[in-house]
């Protein structure tokens, strides 16, 4: 018998499917609907979410009462809500700089709860900027979990397996 493990997560397609204000919308919506189940069936219920970038987080956080803060903290903390320190998808055209202020904003809020963030989630990009992995390596994290978009990107393995990073400074992820 093998192990499944499946990654319940909000996706984060800004102007791909529709406009910032609804896609913003539906992030808040996810989060409160996860702290709604979490607050039903509790924190140690084995229900998880994983917030794909940290936009989502941050649109949440712009509108929450303090109650909610703090409830999505409590969550975080109690790794029932997972948080990235990616920012947002993006295209491969960011360059480091860019790419570091904005993990910054996903591992301070981290660190700022006591809840470290060490892991970076995407999902269909098919590349990243060279400044991507040095980025994320120099905010404390240290695991990528990623997959190719195969409508347009199709498979670069016939079998997936984890890739380990090296960027062109030689930094590894």
């Amino acid at each position: 018998m093998k192990t499944l493990y499946l990654i319940h997560h909000s996706h984060t397609d800004i102007g791909y499917t529709h406009s910032q204000t609804t896609v913003r919308r539906f992030h808040i919506g996810y989060i409160r609907q996860a702290l709604e189940i979490l607050e039903q069936r509790g924190l140690a219920s084995g229900f998880r979410w994983v917030c794909e970038s940290f936009w989502g987080v941050e649109q949440f956080l712009s509108v929450a009462d303090e109650q909610e803060r703090a409830r999505f903290a409590r969550a975080v903390r109690a790794q029932a809500i997972g948080l990235s320190a990616n920012y947002a998808n993006f295209s491969e055209l960011l360059d480091e700089e860019v790419h570091s202020s904005l993990i910054a904003r996903g591992t301070t809020y981290g660190h700022s709860i006591g809840h470290p963030v060490d892991s970076a989630m995407t999902a269909d990009i098919n590349g990243f900027g060279w400044g991507f992995c040095k980025s994320l390596r120099d905010n404390g994290v240290r695991n990528l979990f990623t997959c190719v978009h195969t409508h347009h990107g199709m498979y670069p393995l016939q079998l997936q397996r984890p890739f380990y990073w090296s960027g062109p400074d030689g930094t590894q992820l």
